[in-house]
């Protein structure tokens, strides 16, 4: 407890003596009950510090993003959980209330936390405390090794002290690096399904992803695929008892967001490559025939989120233009 409050406390206080207490002349009995008053609004200041405490704490730890907040001295106060879980491969004390800001930066650091880009150790922690110390409200990005980024917003207060606002924005780092790839349309040498695969890999972050066309009421071609990252032989195969199938009947859009092999028992590629999830679309003509579908599948459970859906829409939609373009430049 802060004894510089609790005095503060005390002398605020010191007028308005319980009823029950006498000061008299006698000495004895003036020392014994003054003792008593300082342990009253001791225990007093105590209580109230505990509880303004728990307030704050109780407060950053109910906002919905990574919240730190750093004394004038530019020590840890505290950090609530979001925070702590957008870095797990921190070491287990790197956040430890009361270390200094620079030391946390250190241990992340040596800790392998940062994807430092060229820089060597000593320089990213120098650049990184120097932002810090600025506090300016502008977002900085920081980078990880384990291939996020985050965006931090560090403001300072009245009081000298600095708030940290963390959030996580991989996803929409992903989707602007997508959209980017279609838009940029560089073949060299590749089809423009490949362009759309790949742009879908990047974008949805999973395993298998790629771009089917339909050549017969019952028949499918994979035009390209990418798996872990890596293009795949093209193939053909039966729709019927497979997710694609659900591609169109009746929407564009499908999403198994978990137990697919349970949902297609008799599906042997979902069975073999051990894929738990799938999202698809229906690429369309002008006349609003269904052409082919683009997929996504993982090996974890998918989001049923906005952007994911609106995202392979998008693809589908840039693939059926594309078709239908280069179909009219043909003829």
């Amino acid at each position: 407890v802060n004894t510089a409050l609790a005095l503060s406390v005390l002398w605020s206080e010191a007028v308005a003596v319980p009823h029950g207490w006498r000061l008299t002349a006698d000495l004895g009995l003036f020392t014994v009950t003054l003792v008593g008053l300082v342990h009253v609004l001791y225990a007093r200041a105590y209580r109230d510090a505990c509880a303004a405490e728990f307030r704050l704490r109780d407060s950053i730890e109910s906002l919905p993003i990574g919240a730190a907040l750093f004394d004038a001295d530019d020590r840890l106060v505290a950090c609530n959980m979001i925070h702590r879980t957008l870095h797990p491969a921190a070491p287990a004390t790197a956040f430890q209330a009361g270390r200094h800001f620079h030391d946390i930066v250190q241990i992340l650091a040596e800790a392998g936390v940062y994807q430092m880009r060229g820089e060597g150790l000593e320089r990213y922690i120098e650049n990184r405390v120097s932002v810090h110390k600025r506090a300016s409200g502008q977002p900085i990005i920081v980078n990880l090794s384990d291939g996020r980024s985050l965006q931090v917003n560090e403001t300072k207060t009245a009081g000298g002290d600095i708030v940290s606002a963390w959030t996580d924005i991989t996803g929409l780092k992903r989707r602007e690096q997508a959209l980017a790839i279609l838009i940029a349309q560089d073949m060299q040498g590749r089809t423009m399904s490949d362009v759309a695969t790949e742009a879908l890999a990047v974008g949805l972050d999973c395993r298998w992803v790629g771009v089917a066309e339909i050549f017969a009421d019952d028949r499918a071609r994979v035009l390209s695929m990418i798996t872990d990252g890596q293009p795949q032989a093209t193939f053909e195969y039966d729709i019927e008892g497979t997710p694609s199938a659900h591609i169109g009947n009746p929407r564009d859009y499908c999403l198994f967001p978990d137990h697919l092999p349970q949902r297609f028992p008799d599906n042997k590629f979902v069975a073999n490559v051990g894929a738990v999830s799938y999202r698809g679309h229906a690429i369309r003509d002008a006349a609003g025939d269904k052409i082919g579908f683009i997929f996504a599948m993982d090996d974890a459970p998918m989001v049923d989120g906005r952007w994911q859906k609106d995202f392979i829409a998008l693809v589908a939609r840039w693939l059926g233009m594309t078709y239908q373009t280069n179909q009219a430049e043909r003829e």
